[in-house]
């Protein structure tokens, strides 16, 4: 089953390799639990930083509540100088996350 998402980029270009990259990272999730009915990515880039200033924040809506990652972590550790490396971090959180979700639920 794919999982429906919405990817956004703020202050910075649409990039089809970094959504493929998302897409593989979400395929990866459903192995841990095939209930996630949506998701939502939002990857940006804050000039405002020097040094690290990517960011990516996921959604992942599961049955019951929806799982944040990323949704107000400042300084350096939630912000990287790759958007990639910003992607591969917070999709391993999300993994962390929903393991512990499907572990509470089980």
């Amino acid at each position: 089953m794919a999982i429906p998402v919405q990817i956004s980029y703020r202050d910075m270009q649409h990039s089809e390799a970094l959504d493929q990259l998302i897409m593989r990272e979400l395929s990866k999730l459903e192995r841990y639990y095939d209930r996630i009915s949506g998701a939502r990515v939002l990857v940006e880039h804050a000039y405002r930083r020097s040094g690290a200033p990517f960011h990516a924040r996921i959604i992942l809506n599961v049955p019951g509540e929806d799982i944040f990652i990323n949704r107000e972590e400042a300084g350096a550790e939630g912000a990287f100088k790759d958007a990639v490396l910003a992607i591969r971090s917070a999709f391993r959180k999300a993994k962390r996350q929903l393991q512990e979700y499907v572990r509470v639920r089980a």
